[in-house]
């Protein structure tokens, strides 16, 4: 269930939408984010991959976890 809170604005560029930079330090401010947040934060952002999501939030807590829908676009 979400809050509906907006974190953040963009544009859409190329097809692509691309978060403004100053917003996307509201990402990193919390500090304690856990898994599950980078499970949610990977399928928001359109099933970014691991080193991206490392840059845009480096301080996410990750483990080894396979996403269902990245595999499902290897197959």
């Amino acid at each position: 269930q979400g809050t509906k809170k907006v974190i953040g604005r963009g544009r859409e560029h190329g097809g692509l939408y691309v978060m403004d930079s100053c917003d996307v330090s509201l990402l990193t401010s919390n500090k304690n984010l856990n898994e599950s947040d980078y499970k949610k934060w990977h399928a928001r952002l359109g099933h970014i991959s691991d080193s991206s999501l490392q840059r845009l939030v480096p301080n996410l807590v990750t483990e080894y976890w396979a996403c269902d829908a990245n595999l499902q676009n290897l197959q």
